[in-house]
């Protein structure tokens, strides 16, 4: 059942978590961690009516990958060249 899904589904999936999230290793992540909670939860919860929408849903709001996200998407914080150019 997953594994038909993960063959129909993944390529879709990874696309758009890679929009969602910016870069294609923490779009990987997030399809691989979407897809180990399905092999946990599909299996005692029943498929759910839109697979795909689930997997990119979990992908994206995954709590594991928070840290990472939050790391990989926060602006740079300023050089010392930026931070002294408005002075004069």
């Amino acid at each position: 059942m997953i594994d038909a899904v993960y063959r129909a589904e993944s390529r879709c999936v990874l696309a758009t978590l890679i929009r969602l999230l910016g870069g294609f290793e923490l779009a990987e992540q997030a399809l691989h961690e979407a897809f180990a909670a399905a092999v946990e939860q599909w299996p005692r919860e029943g498929m759910p009516a839109n697979p795909r929408a689930w997997l990119i849903s979990t992908g994206r709001f995954n709590e594991t990958l928070c840290p990472l996200a939050i790391a990989t998407l926060a602006p740079a914080p300023p050089t010392a060249a930026h931070a002294g150019a408005g002075l004069a």
